[in-house]
């Protein structure tokens, strides 16, 4: 019987170009035939000002597909730990993964500044585990 070998990706330290000014940046390659499993955020360190401080994780077609900004609450206190919900497919195929790219394409993120205050520190570890379905 085939079986699944997922490999984590990360991505450590990110921080924004601008703590006061939304970005979307680019975290990881993916090829066609890569089956996304969990995704998890870790807030290093927490982000200060007031209002905004959110972020969603997706691609060119979905910026959420990962990580809606409602999940994406970044104003939370370092350490925090998110996990992304994953594509909308199935039930059985949101048991061993939760989205198959059939082109390439990447993961990003789409950081919102904070609205308030004076914004200067934050920093994010993304965690994206893969297993490569077709070759």
């Amino acid at each position: 019987m085939p079986e699944l070998r997922f490999f984590k990706r990360s991505k450590t330290n990110w921080t924004p170009v601008s703590y006061s000014a939304d970005e979307t940046a680019n975290l990881f390659n993916v090829a066609a035939g890569d089956l996304i499993g969990l995704v998890i955020v870790r807030l290093r360190t927490a982000f200060n000002g007031t209002g905004g401080r959110t972020i969603s994780l997706g691609d060119g077609a979905a910026t959420t597909r990962f990580m809606t900004t409602a999940t994406g609450d970044i104003s939370q206190a370092a350490g925090t730990f998110i996990q992304g919900v994953g594509g909308g497919a199935g039930t059985d195929f949101l048991l061993i993964g939760r989205y198959l790219y059939t082109a390439a394409d990447t993961v990003d993120v789409v950081f919102t500044a904070a609205t308030g205050g004076s914004p200067t520190t934050g920093a994010l570890d993304f965690y994206m585990w893969v297993a490569k379905v077709i070759p």
